[in-house]
């Protein structure tokens, strides 16, 4: 019982370490699209700093994952309400 409670507990630590790593990668690519700007660039590193962490405490994210990733980001900073509601892919 002991060891299933201890399996648990460190599937849900990796399940939120690898939400954490994906928020990070998240967050740079859309600050990657912003306007230059101190506070872009300050929180560009530790965004990056953060990412760099997480790729080495559980492993890099896939290439097919992080491109998924980009392709949503730019869709929710697109312009245009049909492409950041998601309606062009069909996800509405």
């Amino acid at each position: 019982m002991v060891d299933q409670t201890g399996k648990k507990e460190a599937e849900a630590e990796r399940a939120a370490i690898k939400l954490a790593q994906k928020s990070t990668h998240e967050t740079q690519i859309a600050l990657a699209a912003a306007p230059p700007s101190r506070p872009v660039v300050v929180a560009s590193g530790s965004a990056a700093t953060a990412s760099a962490l997480l790729d080495q405490a559980v492993g890099p994210l896939p290439t097919a994952e992080l491109s998924n990733l980009r392709e949503t980001v730019t869709g929710l900073l697109s312009e245009d309400p049909k492409v950041s509601a998601g309606e062009d892919a069909g996800t509405n």
